[in-house]
């Protein structure tokens, strides 16, 4: 098993200080669909973890198994979505998952040309294909002030039920 410098450094501090957030720059889910006991709080935002760090937090980041088989710049969920955030924070920001999951392989070849031609082409969203934390380590702190912020723990009802804590 090869385990990341990012998680070796996350289970040190956890040994050391006891278990908080503080240790990540940002956090991005879709598990919260599948059954959040408090619901969705925002879809970008700002989690605040009970020993009180802050962190850009990604809270509906959509099914992470999603096929690209349309102009996601077009589509009016993810419209909605960036208008909606821009409206409360100035910032027009959108994320969203994409690919395979966690089952290995690679997006249809066909989700691929449509990506490529949107990354060409896409005149009314500025489309970027990146790792799930790249928006975080991009947003400054005055940005990240303008978000909601969500006070709490995010327990689920179905999956992992009883199994996460930060305390």
């Amino acid at each position: 098993m090869i385990i990341e410098p990012k998680i070796l450094e996350l289970i040190k501090r956890q040994k050391e200080t006891g278990p908080n957030i503080r240790a990540l720059k940002s956090f991005s889910t879709q598990k919260l669909t599948w059954g959040s006991a408090f619901g969705i709080p925002f879809n970008l935002g700002v989690w605040q973890g009970v020993d009180g760090s802050r962190i850009f937090a990604v809270l509906n980041a959509g099914n992470y198994t999603y096929k690209l088989d349309g102009n996601i710049t077009l589509d009016s969920t993810q419209l909605n979505k960036i208008e909606s955030l821009g409206k409360k924070t100035g910032l027009y920001l959108g994320y969203r998952y994409y690919g395979v999951g966690d089952k290995g392989g690679a997006p249809k070849e066909s989700s691929v040309k449509t990506l490529t031609e949107i990354l060409l082409d896409s005149a009314n969203v500025k489309v970027i294909l990146s790792s799930s934390d790249l928006l975080g380590e991009q947003l400054t702190t005055e940005q990240l002030n303008k978000m909601e912020v969500y006070d709490g723990e995010l327990p689920l009802t179905m999956h992992g039920t009883g199994c996460y804590t930060s305390q």
